[in-house]
């Protein structure tokens, strides 16, 4: 016995009333978690930064430039992990998401082949 995956997922008709709803939904969605995934991806970077130069300082005004206490660097040090963790699961969300919309654009290339066959058949 083969084990064979098997993907199931509902085919985009882009003839449905909600078709182009549900296709700008998508869209929306990768765009507005791009732009998350980049604020993020900035801060990862700014944080691995202070760590491997050493340049964990105040950033306040009343103490800026003054070296951290070993409480505000592991307040800063559960940031970058938990950056980094967020930003696995908007990787993970962006990649499924840009994984739908490629089917959604497969589905809507296949549809509009078999339509303009059919269109001419007419003639």
């Amino acid at each position: 016995m083969s084990a064979e995956v098997i993907v199931l997922r509902q085919p985009f008709d882009p003839s449905e009333p909600e078709a182009e709803r549900r296709y700008d939904d998508i869209v929306v969605r990768i765009n507005r978690l791009s732009a998350e995934r980049e604020r993020n991806r900035r801060t990862c970077v700014e944080l691995e930064r202070q760590f491997v130069q050493n340049d964990l300082c105040a950033k306040t005004e009343e103490a800026s430039g003054e070296p951290l206490t070993e409480t505000e660097r592991r307040k800063r040090l559960i940031r970058l992990i938990d950056a980094s963790c967020l930003r696995i699961e908007q990787d993970k969300e962006y990649d499924r998401l840009c994984t739908r919309l490629d089917e959604m654009n497969q589905d809507l290339d296949e549809w509009a082949r078999q339509y303009w066959a059919h269109q001419g058949e007419g003639e």
